[in-house]
């Protein structure tokens, strides 16, 4: 009888550094591409510190075994968190319709005024400028009433960490109708991301919100938001608080976007 001895094919090609067979060829010729794909959207090829202290890492406690496996792993956890980025900073495939009217120049304001009154007020504007400069303008909470449209006064009372608590007066109207109001805020700092504030005391029933800053990177960028639930205590028609409050939040956007291009209010 004759025996049939089937070999298996050893035959070894070149990916990469390394050299594999079989099925390791197709796993890291797949990491390859991932690699080539990240560089060309400027992921990874750069002196990020996260990046390498991550992939010393990753080195430090899988490449003390010998083989191909944890040559793999760690090339997967690695694309992994370099890809992460992309979820949190747009790029221009997902960029959502307001980002895209923001990119071309607009200030986008919404209102809707709820059954109880609390009026829901959000608003939203494309800055070129980094996150840091922008935060830099909107904390400055003792010279807003220098920078800020209708700030009469505005000072930092009391500080804790994170925390800080705001007293501000400002005035605004419309026509021969002035309207004075005076808050307490309490302002939680999540640098460089978030601002929130939750009303204290003052001329308000609710007055609650926060900034948000979205890094746009391929821009070189920020998507500044403010959003916010109102119900002021003070007595004026519903349709003149609405169109102040639109009017008024579109001022103070737009004021941050020149101080934080400029670092000047354009006439």
């Amino acid at each position: 009888m004759t025996r049939i001895i089937h070999q298996r094919n050893t035959k070894k090609e070149k990916v990469g550094r390394y050299y594999v067979s079989g099925g390791w060829k197709i796993v890291l010729s797949c990491l390859e591409a991932c690699k080539r794909h990240l560089r060309r959207k400027k992921l990874i090829g750069g002196r990020d510190n996260d990046v390498i202290r991550v992939r010393n890492k990753l080195r430090e406690v899988l490449y003390m075994k010998k083989g191909i496996a944890p040559v793999v792993l760690v090339n997967i956890l690695l694309l992994l968190f370099l890809a992460a980025p992309s979820f949190a900073e747009p790029s221009k495939e997902q960029l959502s319709t307001e980002q895209t009217r923001l990119l071309d120049g607009e200030t986008v304001i919404t209102l809707q005024r709820n059954d109880d009154d609390i009026i829901d007020v959000s608003g939203s504007i494309y800055i070129r400028s980094i996150p840091k400069t922008i935060w830099a303008v909107i904390t400055d909470y003792n010279n807003l009433a220098n920078t800020m449209p209708k700030v009469k006064e505005s000072r930092v009372v009391q500080e804790n960490g994170n925390v800080k608590i705001v007293d501000q007066t400002s005035k605004t109207g419309v026509l021969f109708i002035k309207i004075k109001f005076s808050t307490r805020m309490a302002i939680t700092e999540v640098f460089p991301d978030t601002l929130s504030f939750d009303l204290i005391s003052g001329d308000f029933d609710t007055f609650n919100g926060k900034w948000v800053l979205t890094p746009y990177k391929e821009e070189k960028g920020t998507f500044l938001s403010w959003s916010a639930e109102v119900k002021p205590d003070f007595s004026a028609p519903g349709f003149i608080i609405d169109a102040v409050q639109k009017r008024d939040l579109r001022q103070l956007l737009e004021t941050i976007k020149e101080l934080s291009e400029f670092g000047v209010v354009l006439p």
